[in-house]
């Protein structure tokens, strides 16, 4: 009598998925970098300012269109190899839309108090939480009497591109699929929010990231819809680009 498969140990099939986010990412890094040398897009001026803030939200997609092909492959190994059925959403929760609607306030909510919190704490020790160099000068040009433009595309990357890439990528993919592999939900928690924070290169406000990460995940989780999680996310981001370029 054969005896039954084994199953792919826990961690392993954690920090795989991990990998495949990062195989993804690079990929799309090494495709905007292409097309950079060949000129197809601009990179110079207040105009490759702009265009690069919205690649980063393309470079993500690319990623989740590689993570998803990679992913294929590897559920197929692992139904051959070790019966194991793709990841489903089967442990995540499906309240009604009007609690969906609830989740989303409430993501907001502990969103933008959560960061704030981190960020008094952060410039307590000395260390304050500054927004990445690019954006801060793109905003200051545009304060001086800049072109409309750049902040136009900023504006549209930050509240509908990059929440909608990220959370297909760090949520949809790399989150839902370790919760639902057999990992515990600290592992999916930890690995995807560690990774978003890691893609937004800011080591003093990678803790902030990380909260974010957790927030998101938490939406999507209790409410089993990612435009939840997405909604979120552009609430914080709507409220973070208002402060910079009114507060």
């Amino acid at each position: 009598m054969s005896e039954a498969p084994s199953s792919r140990p826990r961690l392993s099939g954690a920090l795989l998925e991990v990998g495949l986010a990062i195989a993804g990412l690079l990929v799309g890094s090494l495709v905007f970098i292409v097309l950079g040398m060949l000129d197809v897009v601009p990179t110079e001026g207040a105009l490759g300012l702009g265009v690069r803030m919205a690649a980063g939200p393309a470079i993500t997609l690319l990623a989740v269109a590689v993570y998803r092909k990679l992913a294929s492959l590897v559920d197929a190994n692992d139904r051959a190899q070790y019966g194991e059925p793709p990841p489903s959403e089967a442990l995540f929760a499906r309240p009604s839309l009007g609690g969906s609607i609830g989740f989303v306030v409430l993501g907001i909510a502990a969103a933008i108090g959560g960061s704030f919190v981190l960020g008094l704490g952060l410039e307590a020790l000395g260390v304050p939480v500054e927004e990445q160099g690019a954006i801060v000068e793109l905003i200051e040009g545009f304060k001086s009497g800049g072109e409309h433009l750049p902040i136009i595309l900023l504006a549209v990357s930050a509240l509908a591109l990059a929440p909608m890439a990220e959370e297909l990528l760090f949520r949809g993919l790399v989150f839902r699929r370790i919760a639902s592999r057999g990992s515990s939900w600290p592992e999916a928690y930890a690995l995807s929010a560690a990774v978003f924070a890691a893609i937004h290169t800011n080591p003093v406000g990678f803790l902030v990231y990380l909260w974010l990460g957790v927030v998101f995940a938490e939406s999507y989780r209790r409410s089993g819809r990612l435009w939840v999680a997405m909604l979120v996310h552009t609430g914080n981001n709507a409220f973070a680009l208002s402060l910079l370029i009114w507060g």
